[in-house]
């Protein structure tokens, strides 16, 4: 899995990588910046080659950086877990759950 992540950070281009994991559910999160846009990668082991969704936010307005947080939520991610990967605190996520 570790390689996988660091083939999809390199193919991507992002600088500033962060990952999450979870194994409970398998998925691991990727967020980096490219091209000055925050995105976030899900990889979820419920496909044969990984389910991988872009997503862009916080660098690029309010708005996508809510829908981000929210998208995050609906995949079951903790609000904590959501501010870690976002380098947002996790009051303006619970904020932008309930907008």
């Amino acid at each position: 899995m570790l390689h996988l992540i660091a083939r999809i950070i390199d193919e991507l281009g992002l600088s500033s990588a962060k990952t999450q994991y979870d194994a409970r559910s398998g998925t691991a999160t990727i967020t980096g910046i490219k091209d000055g846009v925050r995105c976030t990668t899900t990889l979820r082991p419920d496909t044969p080659d990984f389910d991988k969704k872009v997503k862009h936010s916080t660098t690029i307005g309010r708005e996508a950086a809510i829908e981000q947080v929210k998208e995050l939520y609906r995949q079951g991610y903790r609000q904590v877990d959501i501010a870690e990967m976002l380098d947002i605190s996790q009051s303006t996520v619970s904020t932008y759950i309930h907008k």
